[in-house]
């Protein structure tokens, strides 16, 4: 799609129109985008997964975007929709439906005037409250208000967003942690109309629930602390969905290990957890350091590398079986060239759908 089609597109788009259509077909695919670093246009590509084999088919062109140097993020997959959002107050937010090809530009929320704060962090989050049947989007802020005091002072502010329902709000809540220790550790998960991060630091999970806008706190499982190998995590994400629970996953010791612990919470109310373990047939760093993504409707856990190791090779996924905990690797294929050259160096997003 041009990037004039694209636009016209956004112009005279209702969110009405955007969500009519829902995926309910088995199918599932992947939702590739790779940034171009040679014209700073992010490329968005679907690739279906065919579950008799554990394989893929090949990768249709979806559209493309000028955006920001680092490309924009993508939320996790809410039927029919995705969220696109860069790390800035002057990066775009979109939301995508992948059925019928139609994107949304969301107004940007209120900025902080620079005269007064100081903005250390801002984070964009996506959800779906199946109650009230409404998307929302959270955008949190960390500022330090100006001039400075001593001790520092650092606040935690956030904007709501309703899909068709108006401009964005203002959320004044009473939050049950100190916002200093509970900064944003990567990208969230909406899961029980609640959306979930993983803290930078501290021990439990922030969740944020969409029909009532209140924050909570999980506790994390009382051995996961322990297996934690670095004081500030690594940076994949953490938080992924494993047959319809939210699930976390856990560092690994990067030289040696051949491991990598999940815990899957079994009772969302009660915060029960249940350890399972990936078991890799050589080392994690070996491996090309895999991490889940998420899974498939046939039970498999889908894994993308963080790195090639020493090596340019095609973009690759593995699939995992829990029950018989066998991988199976398969290429991508039929991508451009500057994106295999790159591989996930360049690859900003590899997220399931459908």
């Amino acid at each position: 799609m041009s990037l004039m089609r694209f636009r016209r597109a956004c112009r005279c788009l209702h969110l009405r129109q955007l969500c009519t259509s829902t995926s309910t077909s088995d199918n599932t695919h992947l939702l590739l985008s790779a940034f171009n670093e040679d014209t700073f246009h992010q490329h968005f590509f679907s690739i279906p997964i065919i579950h008799d084999s554990l394989s893929l088919g090949s990768p249709t062109p979806l559209f493309t975007l000028p955006s920001h140097p680092m490309g924009l993020t993508s939320s996790r997959y809410l039927n029919p929709l995705f969220c696109f959002h860069g790390p800035n107050d002057h990066d775009p937010i979109l939301t995508y439906n992948p059925t019928t090809q139609q994107t949304l530009t969301l107004p940007f929320d209120p900025p902080i005037p620079a005269a007064t704060a100081t903005t250390w962090d801002i984070k964009t989050h996506f959800g779906f409250d199946p109650i009230t049947k409404l998307y929302k989007i959270l955008r949190v802020k960390w500022i330090e208000p100006i001039p400075q005091s001593i001790p520092r002072v650092i606040n935690m502010e956030c904007m709501v967003l309703t899909l068709g329902k108006g401009s964005w709000r203002k959320i004044n809540t009473v939050l049950p942690f100190d916002c200093t220790k509970f900064g944003n550790g990567g990208e969230s998960l909406c899961i029980n109309g609640a959306i979930h991060w993983l803290t930078c630091y501290g021990d439990s999970i922030v969740a944020f629930d969409l029909k009532d806008e209140n924050f909570r706190q999980i506790p994390l499982p009382h051995d996961y602390k322990e297996e934690t190998y670095v004081p500030i995590r690594l940076k994949y994400e953490r938080l992924i969905e494993v047959g319809g629970r939210l699930a976390l996953i856990g560092d690994t010791d990067y030289k040696v290990d051949y491991i990598m612990h999940m815990w899957i919470l079994k009772d969302y109310h009660n915060h029960v957890w249940v350890k399972k373990r990936i078991l890799y047939p050589v080392s994690w760093i070996n491996c090309g350091q895999p991490v889940p993504i998420g899974t498939i409707s046939t039970g498999e856990i889908l894994l993308k590398p963080l790195s090639l190791y020493k090596t340019k090779s095609l973009a690759w996924l593995l699939f995992y079986d829990m029950d018989g905990r066998g991988f199976k690797k398969v290429d991508i294929t039929g991508l451009p060239e500057w994106v295999h050259s790159g591989g996930p160096r360049i690859i900003r997003t590899i997220a399931v759908y459908g």
